[in-house]
């Protein structure tokens, strides 16, 4: 299906179909995935703290296997926002 970003005169907002097509427009999408991985992984390297807290609560996750993998992680996260 086709979709458009908000704004019209962006060069992204072309139908899908069209922008994966197009040079140009795919190079873009391609440049800015490549910013968003590298701030993304400056990001974890500066904040080895997200990595761990992902990693346990992934492993949380693996060892009660939840049905509800949203009230599990709501649970979760509610005791670290307690002080």
């Amino acid at each position: 299906p086709s979709w458009h970003l908000t704004n019209s005169n962006h060069p992204m907002s072309a139908p899908q179909e069209d922008w994966e097509k197009d040079m140009q427009l795919n190079s873009i999408f391609l440049e800015r995935k490549e910013d968003l991985a590298k701030q993304n992984a400056d990001y974890l390297a500066a904040n080895p703290d997200v990595q761990q807290m992902l990693g346990d609560f992934l492993k949380h996750l693996l060892q009660r296997k939840p049905d509800d993998v949203y009230t599990e992680a709501a649970t979760y996260f509610a005791a670290f926002g307690k002080k």
